[in-house]
């Protein structure tokens, strides 16, 4: 069920068509669930919600409400505010998804009900889960994530999709010419072991086997960063190896990867297949 828990002032960002708006238009609700966010010298870059919201922004789709809820703060939306939602994004954070802090395990539960339920237009409601909320859906529907037993997997790395992911694929993105993998931004030390028991494998890496998975056509969730730029990875990694919880090793192998023009180019590919499939009615 949708969880009851209190409701906290949430960020509101409006996006319309230029048109007049008639008493009777259907306002489309979109949320996202900031579970982290960059250290305070890197916040010119944007919270989490910003990030995504400006890679799935698209402004050929009229009449869009995004809210954005610092569920790490223990800011949640009220149960009107889950009954409106046609889409929800959870972020990326240095929480583990496993944890059972209060703020988490009350997103498990909501993302189980978002999951479950219809909403007011008896729609399902789209989920798209990236790094930690990749691994916290897995959680919240039977899936499991702990660490990995390779490390940090940093910088960029390529994933290599499964013969499923060919139907998504071909759906969604523009330039698709049978594509076999896919650089994608990298920040994290644990990862999903265990899908959830209706998910698809869509992608794996060298040292992740579950990058990429789905579940029906209202789920989708990515252990990598496609939401971060190249600069933003760059210097948050290096601010994680200053404080000491990143290793040199692992930062060096982080830069050099940056330095790959070819695949720097094509992480753009990321936000036309998710805008493609987040806004796919």
């Amino acid at each position: 069920h949708l969880s009851t828990a209190p409701t906290h002032r949430s960020h509101c960002l409006l996006r319309i068509s230029s048109a007049a708006i008639s008493s009777s238009t259907t306002m489309r609700h979109y949320g996202v669930f900031i579970t982290g966010g960059p250290p305070e010298h890197l916040r010119h870059f944007g919270d989490y919600g910003d990030m995504m919201i400006n890679m799935l922004g698209n402004e050929t789709v009229e009449n869009v409400i995004w809210q954005k809820y610092r569920c790490v703060d223990n800011e949640f939306p009220s149960i009107t505010d889950l009954k409106q939602l046609s889409g929800a994004v959870i972020t990326g954070s240095h929480f583990d998804a496993h944890a059972n802090d209060d703020w988490i395990c009350r997103l498990r539960d909501i993302i189980r009900g978002l999951y479950h339920e219809k909403n007011m237009h008896s729609q399902s409601c789209k989920l798209l889960g990236i790094c930690f909320g990749h691994q916290l859906v897995s959680n919240a529907l039977d899936g499991q994530s702990g660490p990995s037993v390779n490390g940090w997997q940093l910088g960029i790395q390529s994933m290599k999709f499964t013969k499923e992911f060919e139907a998504l694929s071909g759906a969604y993105m523009v330039d698709h010419h049978e594509t076999q993998s896919l650089p994608i931004l990298q920040l994290h030390r644990d990862q999903v072991l265990k899908l959830p028991s209706n998910a698809t494998l869509l992608a794996c890496s060298e040292h992740t086997p579950i990058e990429m998975y789905s579940i029906g056509e209202n789920v989708l969730c990515i252990q990598g960063h496609p939401e971060f730029g190249i600069e933003y990875l760059q210097r948050v990694v290096m601010h994680r190896n200053n404080i000491g919880v990143i290793p040199d090793q692992n930062l060096e192998i982080c830069l050099q990867s940056l330095e790959n023009k070819h695949d720097c180019s094509k992480l753009i590919e990321w936000h036309k297949l998710l805008k493609a499939w987040f806004w796919d009615a």
